[in-house]
């Protein structure tokens, strides 16, 4: 019994531990965060412009879809693609709040709050931030001076969001970012502190004890945070709850038609007047238990998101689980999180990565047994 118990320990240990990335998948990987990132940051003109204006050129009538309805979906098909516009190479724009009235995370600092106002001053926008952020996707895009790159980024991201959080409500859309910034920070400072040559890539990342490097603990880790975000949303619900949220879920969506209604007599725009959800309003309440149940899946399958860890397969299937769970909540309620679907290809599915697996699978099988294999006269 122990020594069964010991093997699967060791089974589980093996199966879920770092796994080694192949230098494709990292040159990907790091090209398509950083454009994710690009898109992330708080640039004003011409940047937050450029989406639209790229779209306009090469696509003039998509480009009249878009603006009829930002939902267009990437290739005409959604799921499991994003709309298109949010494919396109614009940023978000200056942050448009001046104070933090109600101050969280770093702003509730004298220094932070200083800091985040930053991202609302016109001078700074325009014409210092360009410079940090586009020398800062250079060096990361590049793979050289990741230490430099990596926490001005990340304060970048955090330091924008909290003044756009700090106005009293939170909105959850670019955290995904935030998490995956600072978690390979943590990893190349912890290099830097190792081998500051290799951080910097002035030197060959080497293998560890292990057959790992730098490269593979630094994605191994931005895994970890999307996860560990999944997990953590998916835990608290039941546990603040006290166990209600299930047989509440139905309810979401008359708070769903509240907020939407809330928001036009916030700006008193007459666009969102008679703007309504109504798969939110009436199949979410008229249906409860068939509600309940896809939300409690959906809840299910954020705890459970941990078991993507296993190989590179579940990875992939729990990404695209994740990306489906995204779709449904943007259908019924209108409560989209674009750039975790934008994460979650990059890093869970990781199309390279499947690629590079199949291919691995499939040469494994075409080898024949070693009992087979002839021995070579010397």
């Amino acid at each position: 019994m122990i020594a069964k118990l010991s093997a699967l320990l060791r089974h589980l240990g093996t199966k879920f531990s770092t796994p080694r990335f192949s230098r494709w998948e990292v040159v990907i990987m790091r090209v398509l965060f950083a454009y994710v990132i690009y898109q992330s940051m708080p640039l004003d003109k011409p940047f937050n412009a450029a989406g639209m204006a790229f779209l306009e050129k090469v696509a003039p009538a998509a480009a009249v879809k878009v603006k009829e309805d930002f939902r267009y979906p990437l290739f005409g098909i959604r799921p499991p693609f994003f709309p298109l516009i949010e494919a396109m190479p614009g940023t978000t724009g200056k942050i448009e709040y001046s104070d933090t009235p109600v101050p969280v995370g770093i702003a509730r600092t004298a220094w932070g709050a200083s800091f985040v106002k930053l991202f609302n001053d016109e001078a700074f926008v325009t014409k210092v931030l360009p410079w940090f952020v586009f020398g800062a996707l250079a060096l990361y895009v590049s793979g050289y001076g990741l230490p430099v790159a990596l926490p001005i980024l990340t304060l970048i991201s955090i330091g924008s969001r909290t003044l756009f959080n700090s106005q009293g409500r939170i909105h959850h859309g670019f955290q995904i970012i935030s998490l995956v910034l600072l978690a390979q920070t943590v990893v190349i400072l912890w290099q830097v502190w190792k081998n500051w040559r290799v951080a910097m890539g002035v030197k060959k990342a080497a293998d560890d004890a292990y057959g790992r490097n730098f490269w593979d603990y630094l994605f191994r880790w931005s895994q970890l945070a999307i996860i560990a975000a999944y997990v953590i949303a998916g835990v608290i619900k039941p546990i603040q709850s006290k166990g209600q949220w299930f047989a509440n879920s139905h309810f979401i969506g008359v708070q769903i038609v509240k907020t939407h209604r809330q928001n036009y007599y916030n700006a008193l725009d007459p666009a969102l007047k008679d703007r309504d959800v109504p798969l939110a309003r009436d199949f979410m309440y008229e249906r409860k238990n068939m509600w309940r149940l896809l939300m409690s899946m959906g809840v299910l399958l954020e705890i459970f998101a941990f078991l993507a860890l296993y190989n590179r397969w579940m990875m992939a299937g729990v990404g695209f689980a994740m990306i489906m769970f995204h779709y449904m909540n943007d259908t019924f309620m209108e409560l989209y999180f674009y750039n975790n679907e934008k994460m979650l290809w990059i890093f869970l599915v990781n199309i390279p990565g499947l690629v590079i697996g199949l291919m691995q699978l499939l040469k494994k099988r075409g080898s024949p047994p070693a009992s087979d294999v002839v021995p070579v006269a010397a």
